[in-house]
């Protein structure tokens, strides 16, 4: 990237851009793209704040993006307990919901719910992703079997 592109991206830049566009994100389920959209700021000058190097915007930007990825991940596992929520009431009010037959809008609701699960799997795999134990009474199983065969070629235990 040129001298002067650069200094074009860095001539927008703002601590209350950045918290603006972070702030939005962090309450919301909108991409980092859509939200530096909102704010006529490209991505990519979006991204080169928070990934440059060498530069006087990386430690407050870097930050800033990071506290909103985490509050995101907070609110859209609020959202699913919202949607969820939502979807217990339909199931109980009865047969329509907004003119819309109450199975068609519950299954819509399963889909965004489903949805935002994997989304928060791949976001934090750590607290939302699947877990599979691989081990035995709490031990780890082990990685090879020694086969002893005695003279005739037969496995002995």
């Amino acid at each position: 990237m040129s001298t002067l592109s650069k200094l074009a991206l860095n001539s927008k830049y703002s601590e209350k851009l950045v918290d603006d566009i972070c702030e939005l994100l962090s309450g919301s389920a909108k991409s980092i793209r859509s939200c530096c959209d909102q704010f006529d700021i490209s991505y990519n000058a979006f991204k080169m704040w928070v990934n440059e190097s060498s530069g006087m915007h990386k430690p407050y930007a870097l930050t800033q993006y990071t506290r909103a990825k985490q509050e995101q991940i907070s609110y859209l596992a609020e959202e699913i307990l919202r949607l969820t929520y939502e979807m217990q009431d339909l199931i109980k009010g009865g047969t329509t919901y907004n003119e819309t037959n109450v199975n068609a809008a519950v299954a819509a609701l399963r889909v965004q719910i489903d949805s935002l699960k994997w989304v928060l799997s791949k976001l934090a795999p750590k607290i939302y992703g699947d877990k599979v134990d691989v081990t035995s009474n709490g031990k780890a199983l082990p990685t090879s079997i020694n086969i002893i065969l005695d003279n005739g070629g037969n496995c002995q235990p």
